[in-house]
């Protein structure tokens, strides 16, 4: 499947960065690896590979691959229900790039606190990030930056009571990813889209889509979707 051939992929890379002595490729594999272990639900494996990444990538004095180590990082912590610690390491990315002209990176930074914020129950804070993290995403074609930023933002309209402005965000983001081949955005974003219209709208079909996508999930290895699908079914 999608993740056994980027782990094999990865470890290759690991192996070729650490025989020929390439801390670089090394770091960016150890990257690669936490991201893996994250979609198969192993957090802990995946804070150790991006610790490791991270530590790496700070001796090599990398200041932008070292923010996206950091912004990973967050999410998993965020995932693993530990969001202060996640806050560090979100704003220890945002202002390590606030005097780069990095609008990219800038605005993955600002996008991973706002979810930090909102799972602290800080929504206007939340709100403030995620506007930042939009106006600096405004200009960019990269899906990898405004994937993160329009999930966050859908998270955020939902958090003020906005479900339906929610809901056709993500509609708009899942159209958008139907003309790339990573399947890991498109079930994370399908989840997110189901369990906004199970809270908010027409339970039936959430529950619906959400046994479907648990399946699906299931199958094609991404065990942290899977499980949560499964746990809004429970």
């Amino acid at each position: 499947g999608e993740l056994d051939t980027a782990e094999t992929l990865f470890q290759d890379a690991l192996a070729t960065g650490r025989r020929i002595d390439n801390r670089a490729l090394a770091a960016a594999a150890l990257a690669g690896l936490g991201r893996v272990a994250e979609a198969r639900g192993n957090l802990e494996a995946a804070e150790e590979e991006l610790e490791a990444s991270l530590a790496l990538r700070r001796d090599l004095g990398e200041d932008v691959s070292l923010v996206e180590s950091r912004v990973a990082l967050a999410e998993v912590l965020l995932e693993a229900g530990f969001p202060d610690p996640a806050e560090e390491q979100a704003r220890r990315a945002a202002s390590e790039l606030s005097e780069t002209g990095l609008p990219d990176h800038r605005a993955l930074a600002d996008a991973i606190l706002a979810r930090v914020l909102l799972a602290q129950g800080e929504v206007s804070q939340a709100d403030a990030a995620i506007t930042r993290a939009a106006t600096l995403a405004e200009a960019t074609e990269n899906l990898e930056t405004r994937w993160p930023v329009t999930v966050a933002r859908a998270r955020v309209q939902a958090s003020r009571g906005e479900p339906r402005e929610a809901m056709e965000t993500l509609d708009g983001l899942l159209q958008d990813l139907d003309t790339v081949p990573w399947a890991g955005l498109h079930l994370e974003t399908r989840l997110l889209r189901w369990e906004t219209e199970l809270a908010y709208g027409s339970s039936s079909r959430a529950r619906r889509e959400l046994e479907s996508l648990e399946a699906d999930a299931g199958d094609r290895g991404f065990a942290l979707v899977a499980s949560k699908a499964g746990e809004y079914l429970r």
